[in-house]
């Protein structure tokens, strides 16, 4: 008696690629402090009398991300293609459930990026100004021009290609010329599992914009025994300006080729044989993509 028999046969291929191509930036700060003081103080008749105060700042960052990401995997798993020929008495030919599964996780581009002033501020100017004693048709001017200005630009490029060929087979037996087949054929089952996950471009930049991270001005002014006719001012300006450009620029493709087989087997020329039966085939796809 010959007895071929192959017991069940759980063959798994997992190709997992996990890429992270990250790019991030803290925080980016700025804190100035300036203190100013002016006065016009016995000033003469008919003179004009000016103290000028200016204050700039600016802040710029730029995030230029570019990522590239190219996944494959080939798998080639198989329980059949077994011969089973010329015995007097066989028990039969059996083949197990073959199982494949895949995939990839891809992070592309994954970023936080921020422009914000310190936890004190974004810059503080405390000015003191006075005009004092000015003569009769005077003109006397205390100015502070207090201005700043943040910008943000991201730029990100994401290149993802996923592809995955796999070929599963428990079929392509041959059971011939046997006098007894007791058994018969019976092929097990196919499983393909292929999962990708992509999320390109994800992420957020944000740009601080509370009053605490600004630039801001103090100011005590007065004007104190003046002449005829005469002009006296305080003035103060104060100026902040915030801009954000994000570009986000992505391609992703994902490609899955299946060839699963648990048939095409062959029985014949037997004198008395059993029952030939084929395992089923089960294909199972996720795609998943986030992008921008």
């Amino acid at each position: 008696m010959t007895k071929l028999e192959h017991a069940r046969n759980l063959m798994r291929v997992a190709g997992l690629g996990a890429t992270l191509l990250a790019g991030s930036a803290g925080i980016v700060s700025a804190n100035n402090s300036t203190m100013v003081s002016g006065s016009n103080q016995t000033t003469g008749f008919s003179s004009s009398n000016m103290s000028n105060t200016t204050t700039n700042s600016s802040m710029s960052h730029q995030f230029n991300n570019n990522g590239t990401a190219n996944n494959s995997a080939t798998a080639n798993v198989t329980s059949g293609n077994n011969t089973m020929n010329q015995n007097t008495t066989a028990g039969g030919l059996m083949t197990g459930t073959t199982t494949v599964s895949g995939g990839y996780t891809t992070n592309v581009n994954s970023m936080s990026g921020s422009v914000a002033g310190t936890s004190t501020g974004g810059g503080m100017t405390t000015a003191n100004f006075a005009n004092g004693t000015t003569g009769a048709n005077s003109s006397n001017h205390n100015n502070l021009n207090v201005s700043s200005n943040k910008n943000m630009t991201v730029n990100n490029n994401a290149n993802v290609s996923n592809n995955t060929n796999l070929s599963v087979n428990t079929g392509g037996n041959n059971a011939s010329q046997n006098t007894t087949l007791g058994g018969g054929l019976s092929t097990g089952a196919t499983n393909a599992t292929v999962n990708y996950t992509t999320n390109a471009n994800s992420g957020a930049a944000a740009m601080s914009s509370m009053g605490s991270s600004m630039n801001t001005a103090s100011v005590s002014g007065g004007n104190s025994v003046t002449g005829a006719n005469s002009v006296n001012q305080n003035n103060t300006t104060v100026n902040n300006s915030e801009s954000m450009n994000v570009n986000n620029q992505a391609n992703v493709q994902n490609s899955i080729q299946v060839n699963s087989n648990s048939g095409n087997n062959n029985v014949n020329q037997n004198t008395s044989a059993g029952n030939v039966s084929t395992g089923g085939a089960d294909l199972n796809f996720n795609v998943m993509t986030w992008a921008n």
